[in-house]
This record gives C-alpha cells, structure tokens and sequence, in this order.
C-alpha cells in the first residue's frame, strides 16, 4: 500500500481515495479527492464525503459533489486512516472568525 523507506513515504491518490477520516476518535468519513494549489503543487486539502453531520466541519467549504474540503494543515496519516487534528481545526476557524483567513492558493480559501 504505501512505499518508502524510514520516515519518507511514497503515498499516491489510489492510496489515499477511500480513506477513513477520523476526529475525536470517531470516523467521520472518507477521503474522496485531494486538492492541489495550481502554483506549487502541495496538496491544500482532502476532499471528504461525510458519514454524518459533524459541528467541527460544518465551518468548512465543500466542493461541488458536496464534500467536505478538510484542510491539509490539520490533518495526518496514521496506520492508514487520516486523523483529523481538533486543536488545529479550532485554531483554524478562530482565525477565520476573527477576519483572518488563510490561502492554500489556486481557487481554495480559508474564510
């Protein structure tokens, strides 16, 4: 499934699409696409089709089939499921709610 060697691995989107989503301990859905900022490349974000309604990501942009757009920022890969980080989820819409807002580039913002 994923290749590599130490801590550097080779994870590519057949690995990643499908993947579950969990916050607080709870799967919360899974991973469907990514997002890539047209100008560098990195991925921005991780297009998630929700299992169920979910306050914490309520707050987040969703794409045209209605998924949820989770930050990059606030999630990691974990013995193959994507933990989503509440702390720096909070932190995020603290910063959207105060007027501060943050740019993944190409056509995602963080409002």
């Amino acid at each position: 499934m994923y290749e590599g060697s130490g801590d550097l691995m080779n994870v590519t989107l057949s690995d990643i699409e499908g993947t579950k989503v969990i916050l607080r301990g709870r799967e919360v859905g899974e991973v469907k696409d990514l997002v890539l900022a047209t100008r560098t490349g990195r991925i921005i974000a991780l297009a998630v089709k929700p299992l169920r309604k979910v306050d914490s990501l309520e707050f987040l942009p969703r794409d045209q089939r209605g998924n949820v757009l989770v930050p990059a920022s606030v999630a990691v890969l974990r013995e193959g499921t994507i933990v989503i980080s509440e702390g720096k989820l909070k932190v995020l819409l603290a910063r959207r709610n105060s007027g501060r807002s943050e740019t993944g580039g190409g056509s995602c913002r963080w409002r």
